[in-house]
C-alpha cells in the first residue's frame, strides 16, 4: 500500500483564452469537476476561476496521475459543456495545463488565492499569474510554449 500527499493546484484555459465561462452555469461546471474528481478518488479543497479560465486545489491518490487526472477533467467537462451548450463560444481547453505540487501545510493559502480570482484579476492578467507560477516552479523556459499552446 502507498501513502502518499499529494496535493495539486492546476491552471487550465479555454481555448485561445476565449472569455466565455460566465453566467448562472459556471457553479453547474464546478461541481461537474467535481463529481469527476470525486468518481477518480481525487477530493477538491477549491475550485474557481474567470471567464477563461480555472483553478483547482486537489488532493489526489497515489493511483491516479497528474496527466490522468487533467485528461478526465478537460475530457469530460468539454463533452459536458457541449452537450449541454452551458457557454456561447466555448470551443474547447487549451491542449496544456499548469500543475504544481504543494504541500499541506499550504493548503489555505492556495485555497484562499483560488478563493480570490476575481479580486487578484482586477490587478494582474491571466498571463501575468501563470508567467509568475511558471516562474516559481523553474519552468520560464517553458511558458513560451505554453502561452502559444492552443
Amino acid at each position: 500500500m502507498a501513502y502518499l500527499n499529494c496535493f495539486f493546484h492546476y491552471v487550465f484555459r479555454t481555448k485561445g483564452s476565449l472569455r466565455v465561462l460566465d453566467g448562472d452555469a459556471v457553479p453547474a461546471l464546478y461541481r461537474f469537476i467535481g463529481s469527476v474528481s470525486e468518481n477518480l478518488g481525487c477530493h477538491i479543497h477549491m475550485i474557481n476561476g474567470m471567464s477563461d479560465h480555472i483553478h483547482i486545489a486537489v488532493e489526489m491518490p497515489a493511483d491516479v496521475s497528474p496527466s490522468d487526472y487533467m485528461r478526465e477533467v478537460k475530457g469530460r467537462s468539454s463533452r459536458w459543456i457541449t452537450e449541454r451548450r452551458l457557454f456561447c463560444g466555448f470551443q474547447g481547453w487549451g491542449r496544456s495545463y499548469f500543475g504544481s505540487t504543494f504541500s499541506k501545510k499550504d493548503l489555505q493559502r492556495v485555497v484562499n488565492y483560488i478563493s480570490n480570482q476575481q479580486v487578484h484579476h482586477q490587478k494582474v492578467s491571466l498571463r501575468e499569474e501563470l508567467e509568475s507560477f511558471f516562474e516559481s516552479a523553474g519552468l520560464s523556459e517553458k511558458f513560451r510554449y505554453f502561452v502559444a499552446d492552443d
